[in-house]
């Protein structure tokens, strides 16, 4: 009973949670998505440019507090309104060719005034209403020349550019809130709540220049909760995320050290899946992680190493964990080969439990569709006791009907039970993602997921409820953060 009600809220939360790996893709093609436009191109080792997570996270491994580009993109680009007043709204930035800080306009300044703009830069210029997003594509960007000359990257680059911002704050802070409420058809949780979802808070500050510290607290609550005020218990809240980063390297190359969930596949520590289900990764799973890694543009890898720490409400894990890929813009296609192989020892039984992983994940962007496929074969075994082993595909599809407004469907084929035993899997969700105001977004679903155990022979004969999971929820979920 227990086991079922666990997947009953972890495939609750998984169509209705936050992390958005598919806008890398979405967004691969416009070029003032994470700063301003008419950046220009720098030799390769001093690039900074990447579509991976780090593109808009301060954690290179995803998810979690958005750094002052990912604020950028909220702030200017994740919304299907403008409203004067509502603080966290900033219009969009006019075209490149619209700037001062045209290129015409800067080598044509006199050396005090382009001393003054490699200091502190134009003034932004803004955009009413809501321009083609075609005016910002790489096509309209000159990326083939290298700019070598120093005062010219810095002049091209305005006062409000992310850039700037984390020159001048040597600190940042962030939060997600989701506001739930779902019905669903099993007999394993409650049939309908409203409640107080997720919590997230986080924050990182820079003490000395390429290092930064980063702490963060989740307060997770169940769908058992019977009124969305219901208080919170102790057990509710955990450290999610201590950890310090080193970066901003040569070839973009990064350090990273400390508790946070290592990068692997699609999957984040803002959501789970029948993957991570099955894989006991759900979103309460943390590890401590030592990262190497090099986002230099088009190529990317990460390496990290698991071990395990003293307290037994992290994961126990020792192992390591691997990711090797591309990122193409001008299509928003990408590619990733992630593995994972850690070892724990299980505190209930004394089991070893061994777990190992290896995704594969593509996707693109064609036209207002950004489509991502992921196929994963997977194995969890207890040492002298028993192995199980499985594959998963997951499919997910976001089509642009309107502004910043998508229609999605996600489809997940397991070929086991859900906790990696003998059986079958799968899950079905569409529904509705509407970024309405900056920081502000309204997701709509409907999810259907099927789980069915096929008992080992000469077993005990099992009852109907014990061999076939099926669920079906509507959530409705209101999310907040910047």
């Amino acid at each position: 009973m227990i086991a079922r009600v666990a997947l009953a809220f972890a495939m609750l939360i998984s169509f209705g949670a936050a992390a958005e790996p598919w806008m890398g893709s979405r967004f691969a093609n416009n070029c003032a998505a994470c700063h301003a436009p008419g950046k220009v191109n720098v030799v390769p080792r001093d690039r900074r440019c990447t579509f991976t997570c780090k593109g808009c996270h301060t954690s290179p491994s995803g998810g979690g507090l958005r750094n002052y580009n990912g604020k950028w993109f909220e702030s200017r680009w994740l919304n299907s309104a403008y409203a004067d007043g509502w603080a966290f709204n900033k219009m969009r930035p006019l075209p490149a060719n619209e700037q001062a800080y045209s290129d015409d306009r800067v080598k044509s300044l006199d050396p005090d005034k382009k001393k003054k703009a490699v200091l502190r830069g134009f003034k932004l210029r803004e955009a009413p209403g809501f321009p083609p997003e075609e005016l910002y594509s790489r096509a309209n960007s000159d990326n083939g020349h290298v700019e070598t000359d120093k005062q010219m990257v810095y002049s091209r680059i305005p006062d409000a550019d992310p850039w700037r911002m984390a020159q001048r704050k040597l600190w940042n802070a962030g939060t997600d809130t989701r506001l739930s409420y779902f019905s669903n058809s099993n007999n394993y949780a409650a049939k309908r709540s409203g409640y107080l979802f997720l919590t997230d808070v986080e924050a990182s500050g820079e003490p000395l220049k390429h290092l930064s510290a980063v702490v963060g607290g989740r307060f997770l609550a169940g769908p058992g909760r019977l009124a969305w005020d219901g208080g919170s218990k102790k057990s509710d809240a955990q450290l999610k995320s201590a950890y310090l980063l080193t970066d901003d390297y040569d070839y973009n190359s990064f350090a990273q050290a400390g508790v946070y969930r290592p990068m692997f596949g699609t999957g984040t520590v803002d959501r789970d899946s029948l993957v991570q289900a099955a894989m006991d990764l759900d979103q309460r799973a943390n590890f401590t992680t030592i990262t190497l890694g090099s986002q230099p543009g088009i190529p990317f890898f990460n390496l990290h190493y698991v071990q395990p720490t003293s307290r037994n409400s992290y994961g126990q894990d020792r192992g390591f964990v691997f990711n090797v890929g591309a990122h193409f813009p001008t299509h928003g296609a990408n590619v990733m080969l992630s593995y994972w192989n850690t070892n724990a020892d299980d505190p209930v039984t004394d089991h070893r439990i061994k777990r190992q992983m290896m995704a594969l994940t593509g996707g693109a962007t064609f036209g207002r569709l950004t489509a991502s496929l992921e196929f994963t074969r997977m194995s969890k075994e207890a040492s002298g006791v028993r192995k199980d082993t499985g594959a998963a595909i997951v499919a997910e599809a976001h089509l642009r009907i309107w502004r910043e407004t998508y229609l999605k469907a996600v489809y997940e084929n397991l070929n086991t039970a859900a906790d990696l035993t003998d059986g079958k899997s799968s899950a079905l969700g569409v529904g509705l993602d509407l970024f309405t105001l900056s920081s502000l977004h309204f997701d709509v679903g409907y999810r259907t997921v099927v789980s069915q155990l096929t008992p080992a022979a000469g077993s005990i004969p099992a009852t109907a409820s014990q061999l076939k999971f099926d669920d079906k929820t509507a959530v409705a979920q209101v999310h907040f953060f910047f």
